[in-house]
């Protein structure tokens, strides 16, 4: 047996051991954070639009307390007759409602069905624009809130930029 040069076995030791990866191993590693991508995205969307839908009925909450406010210094309701809520509207030039980007928010807001009305207030989701959804399974949401501060979900089906209608609440079962 004849002994090995200095240093030979480690070179060839190295050159085993440093190796790049193989096509194989690239396509499996981008094919499974490809498959983690579109799961998680899913859920990400959900989440984000169950934010959404949160902050909206924040939101409500206030319009509804401000509108009856409203109501309670004799001024009435805001109508949602009177269209959606925006820095234009009676809620907010009275002072009621704070300034706020309303059309960049992804719901639009209405106040009272009528002035005998129990549903103070309104919101639907928008169906375009940059904060709107063209997504089937929200873009009929909507949300209103009774003058005993009961919410209720329900399925818009106006055409966006309208008020929603058909609103469940019948505010102490009358």
């Amino acid at each position: 047996m004849t002994p090995h040069p200095p240093g030979k076995c480690v070179r060839e030791s190295w050159s085993r051991q440093i190796h790049g990866f193989s096509l194989i191993e690239i396509v499996v590693v981008v094919l499974v954070i490809g498959i983690l991508a579109v799961a998680l995205s899913g859920q990400y969307h959900k989440a984000s639009e169950n934010t959404k839908k949160e902050h909206a009925e924040s939101l409500l909450k206030s319009i509804a307390y401000n509108n009856r406010l409203r109501k309670g210094a004799g001024r009435g309701y805001v109508l949602a007759s009177a269209g959606p809520i925006d820095n234009n509207s009676a809620l907010v030039r009275e002072g009621y409602l704070a300034r706020l980007d309303w059309n960049g928010q992804p719901y639009r807001y209405w106040g009272a069905e009528s002035t005998a009305s129990c549903i103070v207030a309104q919101a639907a989701r928008k169906k375009s624009g940059p904060s709107g959804t063209t997504n089937p399974e929200y873009n009929s949401q909507a949300l209103c809130m009774s003058a005993d501060g009961e919410t209720a979900e329900f399925v818009n089906t106006q055409p966006d930029g309208s008020a929603p209608q058909g609103c469940s609440l019948t505010c102490g079962g009358s």
